[in-house]
């Protein structure tokens, strides 16, 4: 059977640090904020000024180590997955009920009805499998009618 859409995504450490910053950047801000609110309500309750200075010394030493630990946490996992190197050129087809994607070694199929979600960001679209596994769809590589496609299976879940 012939697909209705195909596509090619190169997963090159540029399209794994987006996918990274679009589905963790959210988490990571709402522990963040998390952080804060506590680090606001014990100095209420300390009422120390050492304590504040202490705690803002803190959070701006987090706010500059921290996304430098996650850039090199990032290149760390991308570069160890040997498969990902090797093979880091996928083809999507996507067909009426399911999607395909292939590699030169590695062959998945994938309904629909079992996509977690799809998220969309001004580049890519993200095809997750779970929480945290995704297919990457570069709108750049895609025809308007598979944009289209996606964003109605987008709207169905």
């Amino acid at each position: 059977m012939e697909p209705l859409y195909t596509t090619q995504t190169a997963y090159t450490f540029d399209e794994y640090k987006k996918y990274n910053k679009k589905i963790l950047l959210n988490k990571l801000l709402l522990i963040f904020i998390l952080f804060i609110a506590v680090i606001t309500l014990l100095f209420i309750l300390s009422k120390s000024s050492i304590f504040l200075i202490l705690m803002l010394l803190y959070i701006i030493i987090l706010a500059v180590v921290l996304p430098i630990l996650i850039n090199w946490n990032l290149k760390k996992v991308f570069y160890a997955d040997r498969h990902l190197q090797k093979n880091g050129l996928y083809t999507y087809s996507f067909y009426e009920n399911y999607f395909e994607a292939k590699t030169n070694s590695s062959f998945t199929k994938f309904d629909y009805e079992d996509i977690f979600s799809i998220i969309e960001s001004k580049t890519n679209f993200y095809i997750m499998k779970s929480p945290n596994q995704a297919h990457i769809i570069v709108k750049n590589n895609c025809s308007p009618e598979l944009l289209e496609f996606i964003s109605n299976l987008k709207n169905k879940k």
